[in-house]
C-alpha cells in the first residue's frame, strides 16, 4: 500500500473481536452467531459496507432476490463434506427422512438456518429435512492473540471442526491480519488445519461448496445488471471464470454510489496454487482448492486426506480498493503479497498475547509417566499419550510423582454426561495426600474446579437450595489446611473465587484452561479469557493433582511449563 497506513484498534468482548481504522468501523469478528465464525461487517476505504447484509440484517436495499443462501454470512470457511473414517457424506437422499445419525464428520459450509428456511418456503421439504442432521459446525475454541503490531491488526485463534454431535474430528489454527490507508483495506487470512487429536485421518471430499468466500454486496453482484463484474488473473470474466484455477480474482461494481472492488489472492504457499475459484454471478465469491471433478466431471478427483502429523496451509488476502482490478492495482497487489513469506502461529510475544500450549521454551507433554494413582481403582484413569480419560469411580485423584512449585498449565477437558464434576488440584502437599481412602479427596491444596453447566439445576432439585455458592464457569479455592486470598467477586463464604464472566461450554464440548501458579498466586484462564484466581495461597508448592469424583470426564493436550522464581513476574 502506498498510502500513509491508518491507526487500527482491537475491541474484545464476549461476541469476538472489532477492528477500527482511525477510530472508525473497519470488520467485526463473530464467534456466537451461525455454526462457525465469521467477519461482519467488512467496511471498505471510502465508508461503504462490502459484504451483504443478509442474514445478519435485513435491509430494504437489499432486494429479495438476494435474500438466499442464509449461510453465506459476511466472510466465512466452511466444507460441505469432510470427516473421519466414520463419516460419510449420503449418496442420495431419497428414502431419508431426517433422523439419521452422522459421526465423525459434517456438513459445516451450510447451517440448518438453510434446510430450515426451505423446508418454511415449502421447497423440497423431504430432501431438505434429510439434510439437515449433516450439518457441523465449526466451533471458536480461544483466541491466543489478540493485539496491534505497527501497521497491523492481527487476531489468531483455535477452532475445532465438529460433527453433528459436537466430537472434533479437525482441528485449525486461524490468524486474521487486518491492515488500511487511505486507498484500500486488507484482511490476511491464515489456515492451518490437522487432523484432531485421537480423531484418526480426516478427508476433505472433492465438493465446489468448500473454501474461503465473501458474498459481495447485493449491487456489485453481476446479475444485479449495475455495472458489477468478475475477473481473473488471466483475463477470464463473470461466468468464465468459474471453476478456473488463478492466482487472483476480483469482483468489483458499484456500491452506494461509488465502483468498488473485492479482489481476493491466493499465496504461491497456499495448498494447491492456483486455487480454483467457485465465484458466481449472483455474488458468492469462494477460493476453493478442493473441488476439481465436482466442477468438471472429466477432471481427475480432487479429494484430500490429511493423515495424523500432517498439516494443510491455506494462505488468502482479501483486498477491498476502489475502482475495478486496473484502478486497485490487483496484479501488483498480488506479486508483492506473494514475495511475502507467511510466518508461523505463535503471535509476536507482546504484552497482548495469550499464547498457550503451543510449544515453546519449557513447555512438555504430561502424560501417565508423569503421574501415580492416590486412591483410585486400576481402571479408573486410562492414558494416550497426554490425553486421559476418566470413569469417576471412586472419587479421589491421581498426582504427580514429584511436587511443583512455580508452573504454567495447559489442558482440555470435557465432560461426558451433564452435571459432571471434576478438578485440578494445585500444591496439594504431600500430608493431605498421604493413606487417603476410595472415595475421599485431598485434604488441602488450591482447586481449579471443572464442572459442567448441568450440576447447577441438579444441585438445586436434589437439595432444594439456591445455587449461589459455586459457578460453573471457573471457580477457584482453597481445600483444607491450605489458605488463599480470592481474588474478586468472591463466593459467600468469602474463600471461593468466582469468574468475571462466563466462558465455559456444556457436555459434550470441549474447554481450555490455561493455569498460572506461581510465587503463591493462581490465575486462570477459560477459553482464552483470564476468569478468576487468588493470591497469598500457601502452602504454595506440592503436587499436582487430577480428581475423579463421580462422573466421566475427559483431559487432553496436558502440557506443563515449570519456571524458577526468577522467571515469575
Amino acid at each position: 500500500m502506498s498510502a500513509e497506513p491508518l491507526a487500527l484498534t482491537l475491541t474484545r468482548d464476549a461476541s469476538g473481536v472489532t477492528v477500527e481504522a482511525d477510530g472508525r468501523p473497519f470488520a467485526a469478528y463473530v464467534i456466537d452467531q451461525g455454526n462457525k465464525p465469521y467477519l461482519w461487517p467488512v467496511i471498505g476505504p471510502t465508508g461503504k459496507p462490502m459484504t451483504r447484509a443478509f442474514p445478519m440484517r435485513d435491509l430494504p436495499e437489499e432486494p429479495a432476490a438476494q435474500r438466499d443462501h442464509p449461510h453465506h454470512r459476511g466472510i466465512t470457511f466452511g466444507h460441505e463434506s469432510v470427516g473421519g473414517a466414520d463419516w460419510k457424506f449420503p449418496e442420495t437422499w431419497e428414502g431419508l427422512t431426517g433422523t439419521e445419525t452422522y459421526d465423525g464428520g459434517g456438513d459445516t459450509w451450510h447451517e440448518r438456518l438453510t434446510f430450515e428456511e426451505f423446508i418454511r418456503q415449502g421447497k423440497m421439504v423431504n430432501l431438505n429435512r434429510a439434510r439437515l442432521p449433516t450439518v457441523g459446525r465449526i466451533v471458536h475454541r480461544m483466541f491466543t492473540l489478540a493485539e496491534v503490531e505497527g501497521d497491523r491488526a492481527v487476531i489468531e485463534e483455535v477452532c475445532d471442526h465438529v460433527d453433528p454431535a459436537g466430537r472434533p474430528f479437525l482441528e485449525e489454527h486461524r490468524r486474521l491480519t487486518f491492515r488500511a490507508d487511505g486507498d484500500s483495506r486488507t484482511i490476511d487470512v491464515d489456515q492451518e488445519f490437522a487432523c484432531a487429536p485421537a480423531a484418526g485421518p480426516v478427508r476433505f471430499d472433492d465438493r465446489k461448496d468448500a473454501g474461503l468466500f465473501i458474498r459481495v454486496p447485493t449491487s456489485m453482484a453481476v446479475d444485479a445488471k449495475q455495472g458489477g463484474r468478475i475477473v481473473n488473473s488471466d483475463g477470464l470474466v463473470d461466468k468464465e471464470a468459474w471453476s478456473k484455477p488463478a492466482r487472483w480474482c476480483d469482483y468489483h461494481g458499484p456500491v452506494a454510489g461509488e465502483h468498488l472492488g473485492i479482489a481476493i489472492l491466493n499465496h504461491p504457499a497456499s495448498y494447491r496454487h492456483p486455487t480454483r475459484w467457485h465465484v458466481r454471478t449472483y455474488g458468492l465469491f469462494t477460493a476453493n482448492p478442493f473441488a476439481s471433478r465436482d466442477y468438471d466431471a472429466t477432471l481427475p478427483d480432487g479429494t484430500t486426506s490429511l493423515a495424523p502429523g500432517d498439516v494443510l496451509r491455506l494462505h488468502h488476502r482479501f483486498v477491498f480498493h476502489k475502482g475495478d482490478e486496473q484502478t486497485g492495482a490487483v496484479e501488483a497487489a498480488w506479486r508483492r503479497y506473494a514475495a511475502e513469506p507467511r510466518r508461523p502461529f505463535g503471535g509476536s510475544g507482546g504484552p497482548a498475547t495469550i499464547v498457550v500450549g503451543e510449544g515453546g521454551p519449557g513447555w512438555r507433554d504430561l502424560t501417565a509417566d508423569d503421574f501415580e494413582n492416590v486412591n483410585g481403582e486400576p481402571g479408573t484413569w486410562t492414558w494416550q499419550g497426554n490425553s486421559v480419560r476418566c470413569t469417576g469411580q471412586p472419587v479421589g485423584v491421581i498426582r504427580t510423582k514429584r511436587p511443583v512449585t512455580n508452573l504454567e498449565l495447559s489442558l482440555e477437558w470435557r465432560h461426558l454426561t451433564s452435571g459432571g464434576n471434576s478438578g485440578v488440584f494445585l500444591w496439594a502437599p504431600a500430608a493431605a495426600l498421604e493413606k487417603i481412602p476410595p472415595g475421599t479427596l485431598p485434604r488441602g491444596g488450591i482447586e481449579v474446579q471443572v464442572l459442567d453447566h448441568g450440576y447447577t439445576s441438579q444441585y438445586e432439585k436434589s437439595s432444594g437450595k439456591k445455587a449461589d455458592w459455586f459457578t460453573t464457569d471457573g471457580d477457584v479455592f482453597p481445600v483444607g489446611t491450605s489458605t488463599m486470598k480470592p481474588f474478586p467477586p468472591v463466593a459467600p463464604d468469602g474463600k471461593r473465587s468466582f469468574p468475571t464472566a462466563r466462558h465455559s461450554r456444556g457436555t459434550p464440548e470441549w474447554n481450555h484452561y490455561y493455569i498460572r501458579a506461581i510465587d503463591g498466586e493462581v490465575r486462570l484462564w477459560v477459553n482464552g479469557h483470564e476468569v478468576s484466581g487468588g493470591s497469598g495461597c500457601t502452602p504454595a508448592t506440592g503436587f499436582l493433582c487430577l480428581e475423579s469424583e463421580g462422573a466421566p470426564v475427559e483431559f487432553r493436550r496436558l502440557r506443563i511449563r515449570e519456571l524458577p522464581a526468577s522467571e515469575t513476574r
